[in-house]
């Protein structure tokens, strides 16, 4: 059925929230958005080349210029020889006063130390800019400085010191250059023996290495091979081993050598105790129920001997009553992880893993996903007829049928993508009316409505009203309010379509309120400065949700969340520049399906970006996924 509403102003007897009273007597400070202190993009990388020979000798120079949106401190440049071990920087020092801003970074060719020393082909790149130079008191140096610096990619892409993003720079590929010193000739190194592995070790027991010779000097870099592909792999055998061969190679660097490599003969790991798989299922996400599973009667010991089964929750040590647990706030930020270790206890003894893992971290619930079906994103856009549309995702990046879900929904000043907001697992919708009513319609987890109802009175004293998933831990999605004077106030969902009384909620956060049991905290002021309020979900990596803002100047702005319903830090951090242009910006969620949450915007043309979240509170790029989108009068 469509979600018709000739019914809008119906009254409802249930409970709500009243906000005018609500907000009456709040009074306190929260964190400003004047905290984040408003800085200048990054000096934009804005071209670069090689302006020496393409062959340099002795006594020669290589120069690398370049320009930059503004001034620097300094540049350096990452030269890296292709056949021999060098690895030398070329630095530049101030740029020129002007913006936009040239420079000029050298590095000699010769036989001193941090020169270019061996005939080989060299590949320029890894660009570094120092800049915005600020004094670092020190007691042992007093011309201590710190700079602010941003690291260009061959690809363009960008990033700062402060763990935010920039704009993308210039894209400058490949560069080489080479060095012809006839009296610096790099040589093949031989391997003389190639290492080997000792033995058969078997789970936990430690890798022994016979070391491998050479012509010149001896081995470096060691890494591990499972079935012929490189892991990451500690110096003892793990549970992802077992059933494989396993071998480890070795490399040589010598100077005037060419790298050498050498690879042992693999050695296959095995267990004397098999068992079924380790079973770990339910949603990771805080206020979820996780269910661990392992089959005992699987066991089998080869010879037959006595076992036992110790069992860990999150490296815990747990019982099969504990194997059942809902996610808590403690949980949130890592892999939630179950594992039985069986231990053969006889003669000769063994033990072995058998674990599972969630595929994700444990975060806690966004807003946005769930309505028509699993947990993959949902948008949803009002067009000028009060249509309402549903773009529901496939979760890998990719729309499935567009379809209207309601009409007549012109009634609403604001509407509200809020996820589970009833606690039935479902995605709901929030509306608010010019008279300040705030009515739930809740999502039945097939694209359609379960009867609405009336949450909410006087919801017009905000100006603003911002969907933030689980805000406080409690595994149930809440709301923020933005009032008209640019307060911000934390409302915690009750699980059932209604607000939580907080009179014993957050002691250090707690303001008074008109309404008697009512307690809202007062979380930021001077909130009106900032445009497009939204939270992404978890955008930094830790678990927690945090919001996102635009500023009067395009800055993005970042105020983490800290799973208590404030904020881990009273500074915001910019992670973007240049949004001024966008009409509308949002949380996609994770519109890719890579773990990640994702931002989505409609630019001036009505295009539909996504800009992909990169979980440490950057980008990693962004894509097209939509046109004409600048004819809704609504998108969330």
């Amino acid at each position: 059925m469509s979600a018709r509403l000739s019914s809008a102003r119906r009254k409802l007897r249930v409970v709500g929230v009243t906000v005018a009273a609500v907000l009456l007597l709040i009074t306190g400070v929260g964190i400003s958005p004047a905290a984040a202190v408003s800085v200048a993009p990054p000096p934009k990388l804005l071209g670069m080349s090689i302006t020496s020979p393409a062959v340099l000798h002795p006594g020669d120079s290589l120069t690398i210029d370049f320009t930059l949106s503004r001034p620097a401190d300094y540049v350096t440049f990452t030269v890296n020889g292709v056949e021999g071990p060098e690895y030398l920087t070329a630095k530049s020092g101030p740029t020129s006063g002007s913006s936009p801003s040239t420079g000029r970074a050298t590095l000699v060719v010769g036989p001193d130390q941090g020169q270019l020393t061996w005939s080989d082909t060299y590949v320029v790149g890894g660009v570094s800019v120092g800049y915005d130079r600020e004094y670092l008191w020190s007691q042992y140096d007093p011309n201590a400085y710190f700079y602010r610096i941003a690291d260009y990619a061959a690809d363009g892409t960008c990033h700062y010191n402060e763990g935010g993003y920039c704009l993308p720079g210039y894209a400058y590929g490949r560069l080489t250059v080479s060095v012809d010193a006839p009296a610096y000739r790099l040589s093949d190194n031989a391997n003389l023996t190639p290492p080997a592995i000792v033995g058969t070790p078997g789970y936990g027991e430690t890798i022994g290495l016979v070391d491998a010779t050479w012509a010149a000097g001896k081995s470096g870099r060691k890494t591990y091979l499972r079935d012929g592909v490189e892991v990451d792999h500690p110096d003892w055998v793990v549970e992802e081993d077992i059933g494989h061969d396993l071998s480890v190679h070795l490399e040589s660097f010598a100077e005037g050598y060419r790298p050498a490599g050498a690879t042992s003969a693999p050695v296959t790991i095995s267990s004397p105790i098999t068992a079924s798989p380790a079973r770990l299922t339910g949603r990771a996400v805080v206020g979820q129920k996780v269910t661990a599973a392992f089959d005992e009667s699987s066991v089998a010991v080869t010879p037959p001997q006595p076992f036992t089964v110790s069992y860990k929750l999150n490296y815990q040590p747990a019982t099969p009553d504990q194997f059942a647990h809902t996610l808590v706030a403690r949980d949130a930020g890592r892999k939630y992880r179950f594992e039985a270790m069986v231990m053969a206890t006889g003669t000769p003894s063994a033990q072995r893993p058998f674990s599972a893992t969630t595929p994700g971290i444990v975060r806690y619930k966004v807003a946005g996903e769930g309505f028509d079906a699993g947990f993959t994103p949902d948008m949803f856009a009002r067009d000028a007829g009060g249509r309402l549309l549903l773009y529901p995702t496939d979760g890998v990046g990719r729309w499935l049928p567009a379809r209207t879900v309601g009409v007549g929904w012109d009634v609403f000043d604001l509407i509200l993508n809020v996820g589970d907001f009833d606690g039935d697992g479902n995605g709901d919708v929030i509306g608010r009316d010019a008279a300040g009513g705030l009515f739930l319609y809740p999502g039945d987890g097939r694209g359609d409505w379960l009867p609405r109802r009336q949450i909410g009175w006087g919801w017009n004293e905000c100006g603003a009203i911002i969907p933030v998933g689980d805000f406080d831990a409690d595994g149930i999605n809440d709301l923020l309010c933005r009032t008209t004077d640019g307060r911000l106030v934390f409302f915690p969902g009750q699980g059932d379509g209604t607000f939580r009384p907080v009179s014993s909620y957050m002691p250090n956060r707690l303001r008074t309120a008109a309404m008697p049991g009512w307690s809202n905290p007062l979380i930021g002021e001077g909130w009106n400065s900032l445009s497009h309020v939204f939270s992404p979900g978890d955008f930094d990596g830790d678990g927690r949700n945090d919001v996102l803002a635009r500023d009067a100047g395009g800055q993005l702005l970042l105020f983490r969340g800290d799973g208590k319903g404030g904020w881990l830090s009273d500074r915001a951090t910019v992670v973007g520049w240049g949004w001024g242009g966008m009409a509308r910006i949002g949380g996609a969620g994770d519109f890719d399906g890579d773990g990640t949450q994702d931002v989505w915007a409609v630019d001036g043309g009505g295009r539909l970006l996504v800009y992909f979240g990169n979980g440490r509170g950057g980008w990693r790029g962004s894509a097209v996924v939509g046109t004409g989108w600048s004819g809704f009068t609504s998108v969330f």
